[in-house]
């Protein structure tokens, strides 16, 4: 979602409040995100939270060999 939007790491790690090194562990999932974090990184990408915890509905509703496209 970040790369989509054109945003660096810095703009993401200053919007959100953390060390642009905290992102880099996020991103690679070397860190837990905090859920005021999430929050704020969904508003920032534009995505409600269900998006970043699996819980997409929209895309659960889709039928299987459509529903991976809607994903990427």
């Amino acid at each position: 979602a970040r790369k989509y939007l054109g945003l660096t790491q810095e703009d993401v790690a200053q919007a959100v409040g953390i060390q642009r090194t905290a992102l880099v562990d996020i991103e690679s999932g070397q860190r837990r995100v905090e859920a005021i974090e999430l929050r704020h990184l969904a508003k920032l990408y534009k995505h409600p939270v269900s998006y970043f915890v699996g819980e997409n509905a929209a895309v659960a509703d889709l039928p299987a060999d459509v529903a991976h496209l809607a994903r990427r």
